[in-house]
């Protein structure tokens, strides 16, 4: 108790260089936060620098992200140039972000700073953990050097497992929804639309249940109309989007743009076949629920069974002898 007083009060060295490595961590992560600009107060800036106008020109100015994420954006820039990438280029760490659900063009320069943040802050939470409840068992010398390392560790390595969960729930919420996207993409087609008008109706019908799925077709519908080449605007979504169902959605696509060929019954074979690899994978998976269900069994609900079972027959024959 005393040893944890003392770390709490800042009495020792070690706890105090922990403190300070936490508090400037935070205190860098709370004024990106506060300096931080809304995306729509950055383009309406942007709009109002291009009209002209002084006074917009300084809300511009004013609404610019901060320093650090300046820095970081002209770090990536110089290491893209460097690396001989070209503006239509595969840029991989954008694209992890994107894929992840993290859409904004300084996506990538938050990122870098928040992992940079983090590792201090992770380090000097470790080294005042260590120094709580490890002080007497370890040296102090020791104990500090194993907190920084596995602080700093895990500040460098969660955001990494934090973005991998992001992306792979944001892949299953758009395979779930793509057999829908495929059945009203036939029927709106069918109907007559266009390509382009055709995913802007989907994208309505969708949006409220589908963020992730309305937000890849406004983006390809703004891609189709605005860079005239729609091969390249599908190839785009297919790199945005490494799913099956969207490869298969892509070629058939561009297939049908180069060759005439007709679409409605192309997709209505896709949804078909798309609804029923979803139903072997379900039916896969409901097999499997038994042997997995097995190691539980035995280690929860066989004991406690036992207990109901033996509890009575040991306190009669503890009555009895």
């Amino acid at each position: 108790m005393a040893d944890l007083l003392a770390v709490l009060l800042l009495q020792d060295p070690a706890s105090r260089t922990a403190a300070l490595l936490f508090w400037v961590a935070l205190a860098l992560g709370l004024i990106f936060i506060l300096t931080r600009q809304s995306r729509m107060q950055r383009l309406r800036g942007r709009v109002r620098e291009l009209t002209a106008d002084e006074e917009g020109a300084r809300e511009a100015a004013a609404a610019r992200p901060p320093l650090a994420i300046r820095l970081a954006q002209h770090l990536l820039n110089r290491r893209a140039q460097t690396r001989g990438r070209g503006a239509q280029a595969d840029n991989t760490l954008a694209l992890k972000m994107w894929r992840a659900g993290f859409y904004g063009a300084a996506a990538p320069a938050w990122w870098i700073v928040w992992r940079i943040v983090l590792v201090p802050a992770g380090a000097g939470l470790g080294i005042l953990v260590m120094l709580a409840y490890a002080a007497d068992m370890l040296p102090l010398r020791q104990g500090v050097v194993l907190g920084a390392a596995g602080g700093a560790l895990l500040g460098l390595t969660a955001p990494l497992i934090y973005r991998r969960n992001r992306t792979d729930k944001r892949m299953a919420a758009l395979r779930k929804d793509w057999p829908d996207l495929l059945d009203l993409l036939a029927l709106t087609i069918g109907a007559g639309l266009t390509l382009e008008t055709a995913l802007l109706r989907i994208r309505d019908l969708l949006g409220h249940k589908a963020i992730d799925l309305a937000h890849e077709l406004t983006v390809l519908t703004a891609e189709l109309i605005y860079f005239g080449e729609r091969v390249r605007a599908l190839q785009n979504i297919s790199r945005r989007c490494p799913l099956v169902e969207v490869q298969d959605l892509v070629t058939a696509l561009i297939q049908a743009d180069q060759k005439g060929l007709p679409l409605a019954n192309l997709l209505n074979a896709m949804a078909r076949e798309q609804r029923r690899k979803r139903r072997i994978e379900i039916e896969k998976k409901a097999a499997s629920l038994p042997a997995k269900l097995t190691v539980p069994m035995i280690l929860f609900f066989l004991p406690a069974l036992l207990i109901v079972i033996l509890a009575p027959v040991a306190f009669r024959l503890g009555t009895l002898f």
